[in-house]
């Protein structure tokens, strides 16, 4: 499947999520602690707790699970939700 990314909006989840969690238990914390909805047209980023992998989620007639691990260096990541709302 090919995305429009222009066309989706992305929210980002401040602080390290667990890289073990899978597209159910991502969306179920979307919806509980984000209090969005995962099915909406929204790419929801998330952020290993050592900074080193970055998992997205997104639905697409089913929930696909991207992911990027870094070798070297880390990602810049918001500590709470006041620096996610600057970025």
């Amino acid at each position: 499947m090919f995305f429009r990314f222009s066309e989706y909006k992305y929210y980002i989840s401040p602080g390290g999520t667990d890289m073990r969690r899978g597209s159910d238990s991502l969306s179920q914390y979307v919806s509980e602690h984000m209090k969005m909805n995962p099915f909406s047209k929204s790419m929801f980023l998330f952020c290993s707790k050592n900074k080193k992998t970055l998992a997205v989620l997104v639905w697409d007639n089913g929930f696909w699970i991207m992911k990027k691990k870094l070798y070297s260096g880390t990602f810049a990541w918001p500590k709470d939700e006041a620096q996610a709302l600057t970025i």
